[in-house]
């Protein structure tokens, strides 16, 4: 959300987790189909060189449950988590 003069940050601290694990070449399959259904999904990486697949960024658990409707209609199943540096 951009207001005046210069824009706005809003405090989003949950976020859909689609995938946890997996390997660089799926999670980025993955990331690249939410995203040509219009789902906002990126990759973060995971230890052992693994990745996790991401989507949204919500100020409320009602949001983020919106958006899990459409990634269930995707046939995925997704937790809402914290984002990384909130705290609940």
């Amino acid at each position: 959300v951009v207001g005046r003069p210069n824009g706005r940050c809003r405090r989003t601290a949950q976020e859909n987790a689609v995938a946890e694990g997996a390997s660089p070449k799926e999670a980025e399959r993955l990331a690249e189909g939410l995203r040509r259904r219009g789902v906002a999904a990126y990759i973060v990486p995971a230890p052992g060189g693994l990745a996790r697949v991401l989507a949204g960024a919500f100020e409320t658990p009602d949001q983020a449950r919106a958006a899990d409707s459409l990634l269930q209609l995707a046939g995925l199943k997704s937790t809402l988590v914290w984002r990384m540096g909130t705290r609940p």
